[in-house]
């Protein structure tokens, strides 16, 4: 999971916590990586693309009370 705290948000620490995972996994020769959001956060969803990720798609379940956005980044 990559969260960060409220108080903390809008100061590069989740670009570059996504880029943490991003080298670290490149490093461990993946070729893709896929995740997901909550769907209603369009500005987190907007925010990933903007890091060059890709929506895909979505599902919803039962036990959340939100659809997840599935999205995917590839590692070059």
């Amino acid at each position: 999971n990559l969260c960060v705290a409220p108080d903390c948000r809008h100061n590069g620490v989740g670009k570059a916590l996504f880029e943490h995972a991003l080298q670290t996994a490149k490093e461990n020769d993946f070729k893709l990586m896929t995740f997901s959001i909550v769907e209603e956060n369009t500005k987190l969803k907007e925010w990933y693309k903007k890091l060059g990720a890709e929506h895909i798609g979505t599902r919803k379940f039962d036990f959340f009370p939100f659809t997840c956005g599935d999205m995917r980044k590839d590692i070059t």
